[in-house]
């Protein structure tokens, strides 16, 4: 295993670790998984789990956020909703 993916793996698990204790940022669900945020690794590539590069979310709208709950007109304004959540939650200085 190379050293990045190793230091990669490291911080994923710190990163996992403490979005355990977290609440969503979206509902306030207690115990979640980190969210790649406000970049997603889909999107861009090389996106690590540094501080200030995830967010707390629980796993549905962890799923409404990476695109993973399907398609519909349901499901995509349920996802705009989260996104707008996040993107005004994240804004504030003491998310």
């Amino acid at each position: 295993m190379n050293s990045r993916k190793a230091e990669q793996d490291r911080l994923h698990r710190i990163a996992t670790r403490e979005a355990r204790g977290m609440d969503c940022l979206i509902c306030g669900r207690p115990g979640c998984s980190p969210c790649h945020w406000p970049t997603h690794r889909g999107y861009v590539g090389k996106v690590g789990w540094e501080d200030g590069s995830w967010v707390a979310l629980c796993r549905v709208h962890h799923d409404l956020v990476d695109g993973r709950a399907g398609v519909s007109k349901h499901i995509e304004a349920q996802r705009r909703l989260a996104i707008d959540t996040l993107i005004r939650v994240t804004a504030r200085e003491d998310y």
